[in-house]
């Protein structure tokens, strides 16, 4: 045969078999349905810059982001939708707890805040909120439910004969009309309406009063969980990498969520200055990057419970099962690191076994392909290392590193040795 035909055949039967290897990562992206509590804004905008960074659809993904209400005016609650199968994925609060109390098969994939959004709110010419000391005793109007009990728990048992619980999220007015002295609501949404009115208001977090309670939390169902746990990963992860963006380019998200959404509240008279502000507090409440996002804790989890069975809303045990980060087993992100330098490697090294397939003259060129691939893999171990770690690595990081790194000089033996007998046997 002559040299260029054996050259085209091997040739041929190369793209075959990169085409058998990597051919069936093509494939048409799966729709994925998330609700979302309330009406757009930079509180959802990990989600939005998922999608609009291409996050998702690097992870095959079509998403759709429901907004809290339907176009005649229903409410659509991220809990009833997700268990109906109307949604795929939802964003909630330690409300999901109750939740698997009833019976829900809801799984907790990732704290999106790891600080309560709540607050605090009185009228200062009233009350002055500069203590906890300086809540008790005070009419304070709270939503019944999750809010109460956060409120209840950090005031203590003997203080909350005062409470006056609504079955809707309370407002300044209530302030204005002087129907409760304090009002326990969302800061990030208060502060914001009172500003733009000119009214001043003397305040206290729930996050500076100690508050153990997570914030907005990304979760998922059972069903979907056992039927399909790739497809949940790579929505989770995804997420989180929408949320990494967002926060680290929060001016160019703010410009396009208030450019391409419209005003979350019909009140709002500024919806690019409101966007700007909740970019500031969400940072803040998220924690990054001093926390890694999506940070769950199983004993913090155990006392968010303990904390809701006090006040009778659960009235079971706690179940760490509805915790992704209990049935995963999540690795730390410099393990995530290792691994994607592990894949690129031994891409890498299948590459090299390919090359090693072809004529002579080829083979120099192949190799070069190979540093150049290896030389971007050490890079890109480089940056996410300066990502996740700012400051040096403690000795318990560096002994994890040692133990990674035999492991990926073992599995690049092992391949190299397998690369070997596969030429071997071709001379």
């Amino acid at each position: 045969m002559a040299p260029w035909r054996h050259t085209h055949t091997t040739l041929g039967r190369l793209v075959l078999l990169l085409v058998a290897l990597f051919g069936g990562s093509v494939q048409a992206l799966e729709r994925v349905v998330v609700q979302l509590p309330q009406a757009p804004q930079f509180r959802y905008a990990g989600l939005y810059a998922a999608q609009w960074q291409g996050f998702y659809r690097d992870a095959g993904l079509e998403v759709e982001l429901r907004p809290s209400h339907s176009q005649q005016g229903t409410r659509r609650d991220p809990i009833t939708e997700v268990m109906a199968r109307r949604a795929d994925f939802g964003i909630a609060s330690v409300e999901l707890l109750v939740a698997r109390d009833h019976g829900e098969g809801v799984v907790i994939l990732a704290p999106l805040m790891q600080q309560s959004p709540n607050g605090y709110f009185a009228l200062p010419v009233d009350v002055r909120l500069e203590t906890l000391n300086d809540l008790r005793g005070q009419r304070i109007g709270v939503r019944e439910g999750v809010a109460e009990v956060e409120l209840s728990t950090l005031l203590g048992p003997a203080h909350t004969t005062r409470i006056q619980r609504l079955d809707h999220e309370p407002g300044i007015g209530l302030l204005l009309d002087s129907e409760v002295e304090v009002v326990a609501t969302t800061a990030m949404v208060t502060e914001w309406l009172a500003r733009e009115r000119g009214i001043y208001l003397s305040s206290l977090t729930a996050r500076e009063l100690g508050s153990e309670f997570y914030g907005d939390i990304l979760f998922g169902s059972e069903r979907l969980l056992r039927s399909d746990p790739g497809l949940v990963e790579r929505f989770r992860q995804a997420t989180l990498d929408g949320w990494r963006y967002a926060l680290e380019h929060s001016q160019s998200t703010v410009a396009r969520l208030t450019q391409e959404l419209p005003p979350a509240l019909p009140e709002l008279r500024d919806w690019y200055g409101f966007n700007a502000y909740s970019a500031g507090v969400m940072g803040r409440l998220i924690e990054y990057p001093e926390v890694p996002l999506g940070q769950s804790d199983l004993e913090r989890w155990r006392r968010i419970h303990a904390a809701l069975t006090r006040h009778g809303l659960v009235t079971g045990r706690f179940d760490p099962e509805m915790l992704y980060s209990v049935v995963h087993n999540d690795r730390s992100p410099l393990e995530e690191t290792w691994l994607h330098v592990t894949a690129t490697l031994s891409i890498s090294v299948t590459v090299l076994v390919l090359v090693m397939l072809l004529p002579l003259r080829l083979l120099r060129a192949g190799v070069g392909m190979i540093l150049l691939i290896f030389w971007l893999a050490v890079h890109v171990m480089e940056k996410h290392l300066q990502a996740h770690w700012q400051h040096e690595l403690r000795s318990d990081v560096q002994e994890q590193v040692a133990r990674l790194s035999g492991a990926l000089v073992t599995r690049t033996q092992r391949v190299l040795l397998t690369a070997d007998q596969l030429t071997g046997g071709l001379h």
